[in-house]
């Protein structure tokens, strides 16, 4: 005997107490949708979430069926949980599927009798529509739910004709790539019990629940050994895998020596297989020898699986062509394997530069005296004040006399010295990048490159793929633009993609933008140098993720990466991509490395010290001391004198040597990196705070809430943004010093 139990909370609370609160918690019952033959629930109690919208989903796949389609599917808990239905003769096959990693069915093609489950499904909706009109009390968005029961009630009496409507075309499933692995190492077979179940009827959707069919999932070596013979819906198993082959990739940048893969069959059963990445073996659960095979060949064999299933389906319905869960399946399984290959590659030089890379034009502000003799005074006078929103990127962007606050409400340009706007425009979400003359802005799923001194829109493109991560640019080459996964090339004239370079594995990529040379630095712990062509010149490994873009110094490319609780700085030929080196650190850095007295400064913690380390590529270490910070030091460079600030407003100079020339206590309020300009030090105390960069000697002063970011012109005009979105901008007159 089959039953269909519904059980829920709208008999008691608001539900009992009529009105617009009974109405709101009738439609938002949560409850459990018990699947009962014999007395025994299917589901297992797992048909879990909002009733109303579960009973009319059944309700229309078992009139479905009962009209002659093939399958159905009731999704619970947001799309965990998946029951099936599939029609066999008179009868139909339930069938729970549970897929969350590690996937399985839970209750395989259990048998009933069609007009039994019909019947059945009526009569709940028949109780559960009494339920909802009884006294009246839910109101009428009650009733409406009513009513939507009964129409889903009507179709499952009397099915008509399904509607095959119009299918969308789509670009046919791209072919497997080639595996670089050991060719035919492992083979990775799904087997099908109704090859059928592929089949598309006219009505039903190519997605997921197309592909649930039950069979089974075969791995076997090239001599013969079986690793994996697993009952259950193949294609659950086929993308656990795939994902387990990502894990893989994590786990090798990680260090780690071995990951298990496990995964889901029917009912309780499972399996696991144990991948060695450092002895390049796999091992079944249970027992067994270890055979020879690497994770990159799982992953080759898991895309070739994923190909051959893509090549089945859509020979059993053309419709399958796009699907989009056969379409990520394919996509996940070839990042996952080419993000393993490109870990295991090592280093390569693949080609020769044009022309050698060059280091970016210094851009820092001028340190010529801003008076003759010793400094004394300086008066501060505020030109403006106004309100851009939430910071976004860098916050402000110094070009020459003006300055560019950029907020998610407004972007503002202003020449700080007189107060005058210089233009305007509507915020964004964010700021990529200030380069080339140009702002690189996203807004939405929108890319737009605004004139930096003007404010004139120069293009406007939809993005191209995933919201990017960082761009650069050069004076005379592309826009670069750094998304999850590739590197893109844009026209700076017309926003035109001119090439697209994959970059495997990296959700994250550090970009530096250097002539011939872009310099690409990824989480993944892999440097890359491309050509302005977009040709991949070399790569690098590098210890761990990389945790800034690479420099240019001294004619060696720096690139600082990850190393456990501290970090390396990887030296590299920017024109051949050979190692020049390693500079082991024993700090962990915080922000990019600043160019200084001829090489790199790192600031970092040590134990909790503030701890500054001046590098010279091709040299070593310099000096490393500690600076008089309660956190992390936040740099500017000028000169012969190195600034450290860190948030409380403490400060410490240093000169070329690493040693103190002067220091000031923490105040009340600190927060932005701070300027050196002109001799004067400018930095965030309690306000707006300027020094004198020799002795530290305060030369003005202007109490205002902690400013979050600082900029400066060449004629020491400031500005000044705050973290409520806040920008004012000051003039410095009447400057006093002592000639002799």
């Amino acid at each position: 005997m089959l039953r269909i139990g519904l059980t829920g909370d709208w008999r008691h609370g608001d539900a009992a107490l009529g009105g617009d609160r009974a109405a709101t918690a009738v439609e938002l019952a949560h409850g459990v949708l018990a699947l009962e033959l014999d007395g025994v629930d299917i589901t297992g109690g797992r048909a879990e979430g909002p009733l109303l919208p579960a009973l009319e989903a059944l309700l229309r796949a078992v009139a479905h069926l009962v009209s002659g389609g093939r399958r159905g599917a009731v999704s619970f808990r947001d799309g965990a949980v998946q029951l099936l239905l599939r029609r066999r003769g008179a009868e139909a096959l339930l069938s729970l599927a549970l897929l969350e990693r590690p996937a399985r069915l839970a209750a395989g093609e259990v048998a009933v009798d069609l007009g039994a489950l019909a019947a059945a499904a009526l009569e709940a909706s028949a109780e559960l529509c009494a339920e909802l009109g009884r006294d009246g009390r839910a109101g009428r968005r009650a009733g409406a739910a009513a009513r939507q029961l009964r129409l889903a009630t009507t179709r499952a009496e009397r099915p008509g004709p399904t509607d095959g409507g119009q299918a969308r075309e789509a670009p046919p499933l791209p072919p497997p790539p080639t595996c670089p692995g050991q060719a035919g190492s492992l083979q990775l077979d799904l087997l099908l019990d109704d090859e059928e179940a592929l089949a598309l009827d006219p009505a039903e959707p190519a997605d997921l629940g197309a592909l649930l069919a039950v069979g089974r999932l075969r791995l076997d070596t090239s001599d013969g050994v079986r690793l994996l013979d697993l009952a259950g819906l193949p294609i659950l198993a086929l993308r656990d895998l795939a994902a387990g082959v990502e894990d893989s990739a994590r786990a090798l940048r990680r260090g780690d020596r071995s990951v298990v893969l496990r995964l889901g069959g029917i009912g309780r059963a499972s399996a696991a297989l144990t991948l060695d990445l450092q002895a390049g073996t796999l091992a079944r659960d249970g027992g067994g020898e270890p055979v020879r095979a690497s994770a990159l060949d799982l992953a080759g064999a898991v895309l070739a699986a994923a190909g051959a299933l893509a090549e089945r389906a859509t020979g059993r319905s053309e419709r399958h062509a796009s699907n989009p869960a056969l379409l990520q399946l394919l996509a996940e399984a070839a990042a996952a394997r080419d993000h393993l290959a490109d870990l295991l590659a090592g280093d390569q030089r693949l080609g020769v530069l044009p022309s050698p890379p060059r280091a970016e034009a210094a851009t820092g502000p001028s340190q010529a005296p801003l008076a003759a003799g010793r400094l004394r005074r300086v008066t501060l006078r505020r030109t403006a004040e106004a309100h851009v929103g939430e910071p976004i990127g860098p916050g402000l962007v110094a070009a020459g006399r003006i300055a560019v606050a950029a907020g998610r409400d407004a972007l503002l340009a202003l020449e700080p010295a007189t107060g005058r706007v210089a233009w305007r425009a509507a915020g964004a979400e964010q700021l990529l990048a200030a380069a080339a003359g140009l702002l690189l802005l996203r807004r939405g799923d929108t890319l737009e490159a605004l004139e930096l001194r003007s404010g004139i829109l120069r293009w406007r493109h939809p993005l191209l793929g995933d919201r990017p991560t960082s761009a650069a640019a050069s004076p005379r080459g592309p826009v670069l633009l750094a998304g999850p996964g590739a590197l893109t090339a844009l026209d700076p004239r017309s926003g035109h993609a001119t090439w697209r370079r994959p970059l495997p594995g990296a959700s994250g990529l550090w970009l530096s933008a250097l002539g011939s040379l872009a310099a690409v630095a990824s989480d993944a712990g892999v440097v890359h140098g491309v050509g302005q062509d977009g040709a991949l010149a070399w790569r690098v490994r590098g210890p761990g993720p990389a945790l800034a873009a690479p420099r240019l110094v001294c004619g060696l490319l720096a690139s600082l990466h990850a190393a456990g609780p501290a970090a390396v700085l990887l030296l590299v030929d920017p024109v051949s991509g050979e190692r020049r080196g390693e500079v082991p650190l024993d700090v962990r850095p915080v922000g990019a490395p600043l160019p200084f007295a001829g090489g790199l400064v790192v600031g970092g913690l040590a134990g909790g010290e503030a701890v500054l380390i001046h590098l010279v590529p091709g040299r070593g270490r310099r000096w490393e001391v500690g600076a008089p910070l309660a956190g992390p030091p936040l740099l500017a460079a000028g000169g012969d004198r190195l600034l450290a600030a860190d948030a409380a407003g403490a400060l410490a100079a240093l000169d070329r040597q690493g040693r103190l020339a002067w220091s000031l206590p923490p105040a009340a309020e600190g927060g932005a990196a701070p300027w050196l300009v002109r001799g004067v030090a400018v930095a965030a105390r309690d306000g707006l705070a300027l020094l004198d960069a020799a002795s530290g000697r305060t030369l003005a002063h202007a109490a205002l809430p902690a400013p979050a970011r600082l900029a400066a012109t060449p004629e020491l005009a400031l500005t000044a943004l705050d973290a409520g979105g806040t920008v004012t901008t000051w003039a410095t007159t009447g400057h006093v010093s002592v000639v002799g």
